[in-house]
């Protein structure tokens, strides 16, 4: 009588288990999918839109080498000059920014983008994500820093605003961009190319 063998499991039990280990298969297989349909596709750009983004994209490189202010305030993102307080005192705060880097030796040397590989189009904005190789020098010795900028447009190309990404994680760009594209991500500083 006591040495009767009791089943851990009953058939209805067994069952239950066969229709959660399916549950779950089809669960991860429509996670996997989703999320692999959340990660954005390259928007056809045109020439005219790549050449734009790359010409612009120097343009501001060069102003901010050759400390021109006024340049690098046209290229800032119209949310981040309103988050500063204006035109003005965006180009303050960086004149003030590159004070305090030349006081500790730093000086910029060079800073070139590097090629554009996709550009992504969002609720009628395009994103991009430009490669860059900056050189600075740092009391006689010269670093070379691999990073992106962010680059937006809000008129289908023609006119691109950039923005460095070193500062964002995937939810402070959705605050101050709300239509950048689910998915696309932000490589990190220091793997930019030749990195």
């Amino acid at each position: 009588m006591f040495n009767r063998k009791i089943p851990i499991f009953n058939s209805r039990i067994i069952v239950s288990m066969k229709q959660l280990n399916t549950a779950l298969i089809v669960l991860l297989l429509f996670v996997v999918s989703v999320n692999l349909q959340a990660q954005p596709k390259p928007y056809k750009a045109t020439t005219v839109q790549i050449a734009a983004l790359k010409h612009q994209a120097d343009e501001m490189c060069t102003a901010l080498v050759k400390q021109n202010y006024q340049k690098i305030a046209y290229y800032t993102a119209p949310q981040i000059m309103k988050a500063v307080g204006g035109k003005e005192k965006m180009v303050e705060s960086i004149k003030q920014s590159m004070v305090k880097i030349q006081s500790h030796g730093v000086a910029f040397v060079s800073l070139a983008t590097g090629d554009i590989k996709d550009i992504y189009r969002s609720k009628g904005d395009l994103y991009s994500i430009v490669p860059d190789v900056m050189q600075f020098s740092a009391n006689g010795t010269v670093i070379t820093r691999g990073a992106y900028l962010l680059a937006v447009s809000y008129n289908n190309g023609a006119r691109w605003y950039f923005t460095d990404t070193a500062a964002f994680k995937l939810q402070d760009v959705k605050k101050k961009f709300p239509t950048y594209p689910d998915g696309l991500v932000i490589p990190e500083a220091g793997n930019g190319p030749g990195m």
